[in-house]
């Protein structure tokens, strides 16, 4: 029955804490955890390292292992990769909690008789997996975050502009400053060229779609290729429609509105470096707004 338990433990949390938004970019997570359980099984199969008890219901080992990789393992893996940190300290931080978590659940597994440890296994060697399983987790999911390409886009204004963009176009990557932004409804995020502090985004804002109030460090440039945009800088809102430019210093507190019926579309240049990016622009206010050209 403890099994049992666990694995609709395991779905329920899916059900109620998981973003069903983003199951086309983590379902592979699930699957690499699966696999990682699935292979731990057939590892144990040949050398027992442990093996699960059931004194309860008596269920056999293939139902118990089945419960354990088509329930627990694809859930914590998308569970895990979904609310993932965006810099190293912090994922560390939480990678501890998850990791701390897992080995007292199996403390407690082992003192109730759920799970049995031999040929030198120990809760030791437990918690060393589970950091391997999480890491592993973690660089399967920047993998498929680098190798992921979009098609090539271009925007044509009335049949006398047209943007075409060669590069590679992927999304912001869950390690990325920027990813918070991407969990916004309506809002999509796609970087393209990365050039030391220089990167190159595609903003993407559906209709009633809202950035709030933020600053970072930086300088950047917004080119409005569709739509009508509202942004708000220094307590100020100005309405952009297709062709103008806004460039601001990024620690200015701005946001950014659509309040219209269609998508707004801009192309955005982040420079990290502000002090060399005005040098080459030669840029004198900050909060200069350019008129369409």
């Amino acid at each position: 029955m403890f099994f049992i338990f666990i694995f609709l433990i395991s779905w329920a949390s899916f059900l109620l804490f998981s973003n069903k938004k983003r199951i086309h970019e983590l379902y592979q997570s699930s699957l690499i955890g699966m696999m990682m359980s699935l292979t731990s099984d057939a590892v144990t199969s040949f050398h027992p390292f442990w093996f699960y008890n059931d004194p309860e219901t008596h269920l056999s080992k293939f139902v118990i292992q089945m419960l354990d990789d088509f329930g627990v393992y694809p859930v914590i893996s998308y569970l895990y990769i979904q609310y993932m940190p965006n810099s190293v300290r912090k994922w560390l931080k939480y990678t501890w909690c998850w990791t701390l978590a897992g080995i007292t659940i199996e403390y407690m597994m082992v003192n109730r008789g759920y799970i049995t440890h031999q040929l030198g296994w120990s809760l030791s060697l437990s918690y060393i997996s589970d950091w391997i399983i999480f890491g592993l987790l973690t660089l399967h999911h920047q993998w498929i975050i680098r190798s992921r390409k979009f098609p090539n886009i271009s925007f044509i204004q009335n049949g006398k502009v047209e943007i075409f963009f060669e590069e590679t176009i992927h999304p912001v990557s869950s390690m990325h400053p920027l990813y918070d932004i991407t969990q916004i409804h309506g809002v999509t995020i796609l970087q393209s060229v990365t050039n030391g502090n220089f990167e190159t985004f595609i903003f993407i804002m559906e209709s009633n779609a809202a950035i709030p109030p933020h600053c970072h460090e930086g300088y950047e440039i917004h080119y409005v290729v569709d739509g009508i945009v509202t942004v708000s800088l220094h307590d100020q809102e100005r309405i952009l429609k297709r062709g103008d430019i806004i460039h601001f210093d990024s620690i200015e507190i701005h946001s950014f509105k659509n309040q219209n019926a269609n998508a707004v579309k801009l192309i955005s240049l982040l420079m990290r470096n502000q002090e060399g990016f005005q040098q080459k622009t030669e840029v004198k206010a900050a909060s200069a707004f350019i008129q369409p050209f």
